[in-house]
């Protein structure tokens, strides 16, 4: 559910990048790819921490308690969540600049892989085969899009900047995954208000966190919102 909630950032974007990537330079192209990915990225990472700290306790109260597979399932699936959404959005925006067939035979291609190696990895590890096989499969896929994409909107600007900071955003949101999932191991027995408020309140913290540690142009871009919200005045003035 989360996942999904996520990819809607992708499916939103297919009709204007595709616009662009027919009528704007490829520096421009470039930057606002590099973009996506980094909002996708950075919601899919506050997403997966905040299923993290309140899967154990939504299983038990929502299916009970014997249907929990464990916190290392949960964090596999927590890390599946980001990898898989950002390969798809890769795919999807490399489509958007026309080359649809390659694309799509590239993804049904990933698809059989990754029903491939889960069948194999349920076999060899269990459950946790599932979402490993995911990751697995993703990634190399992930790279692969990633550079045809680049190369598609080659340009004289490499946007390295740009790229450090989806680097920074792997490695910090791999930080407070492995932080939360410590920390979220006493979680145990909240209730149902408790596990939506708390699931709310990691989301919006974790992405402000990202956001504001990872991208220099994002710490702007919130400021910039701040000084838009309209203050009242206090009685003292």
């Amino acid at each position: 559910m989360g996942k999904n909630l996520v990819d809607m950032i992708s499916f939103a974007s297919y009709g204007g990048f595709a616009h662009l990537a027919a009528a704007a330079p490829p520096a421009e192209v470039r930057r606002v790819y590099l973009e996506l990915r980094f909002l996708r990225l950075v919601t899919a990472m506050a997403m997966a921490c905040a299923f993290l700290v309140v899967n154990q306790s939504l299983v038990r109260v929502w299916v009970g308690e014997a249907a929990f597979g464990g916190s290392l399932l949960t964090g596999l699936f927590a890390v599946q969540l980001v990898v898989t959404g950002d390969s798809y959005l890769v795919n999807y925006l490399y489509r958007a600049t026309g080359a649809v067939e390659r694309g799509s035979w590239i993804l049904a291609a990933e698809a059989l892989l990754r029903l491939a190696l889960m069948a194999a990895g349920m076999r060899l590890l269990g459950v946790h085969g599932v979402p490993m096989a995911g990751i697995l499969v993703s990634l190399p896929f992930l790279v692969w899009m990633d550079r045809w994409l680049m190369e598609l909107a080659a340009s004289p600007s490499p946007q390295a900047e740009s790229r450090r900071i989806l680097g920074r955003t792997y490695l910090q949101g791999g930080g407070l995954l492995i932080l939360l999932g410590y920390a979220a191991s006493g979680l145990t027995n909240l209730g149902w208000l408790t596990i939506l408020a708390l699931g709310a309140l990691v989301f919006v913290s974790m992405f402000l966190a990202l956001c504001l540690g990872a991208s220099p142009g994002a710490r702007a871009g919130l400021v910039s919102l701040v000084k838009l919200i309209p203050l009242r005045r206090s009685p003292c003035g």
